[in-house]
């Protein structure tokens, strides 16, 4: 898997993520290898945040060479790993 963050450069919006994910990397199919992809990306970790008002964000440390996403569960199925070291693949 030859991503990197340069390729998700600028990417502020969901939509934008995916569309630069996958012009990274075409051939990416379902399951998705989500351990993978957070590795390649410096992801660390994904966690439910319980709130209101809150969709979501990326929380790094300050030289940004990792974060932990954040996302409200209700609006983001996908959020429900706990973290991206886990062993199995959505």
């Amino acid at each position: 898997m030859p991503i990197s963050r340069i390729d998700l450069k600028d990417a502020v919006s969901p939509e934008a993520l995916v569309k630069r994910i996958l012009q990274a990397e075409p051939n990416l199919a379902a399951p998705v290898p989500i351990q993978e992809l957070c590795a390649r990306l410096g992801i660390v970790g994904i966690e439910d945040l319980d709130t209101d008002g809150f969709e979501g964000g990326l929380i790094t440390n300050s030289k940004r060479s990792e974060g932990t996403i954040v996302a409200e569960r209700r609006s983001n199925p996908a959020a429900a790993s706990p973290s991206c070291t886990n062993s199995a693949t959505y």
